[in-house]
């Protein structure tokens, strides 16, 4: 299950998914940014 065919905006949702790990955001926030940007780099 691709996420780009569900995130058409792919490049918009890393962009946002990256100011979440990079943000003072809540750690487990930060982990499913890290993991969910792994995800669609893969």
């Amino acid at each position: 299950m691709g996420l780009s065919t569900q995130f058409p905006l792919e490049s918009e949702t890393v962009e946002v998914l990256e100011s979440l790990v990079e943000d003072d955001a809540d750690e487990t926030v930060r982990t499913a940014a890290r993991e969910t940007l792994s995800r669609i780099r893969d």
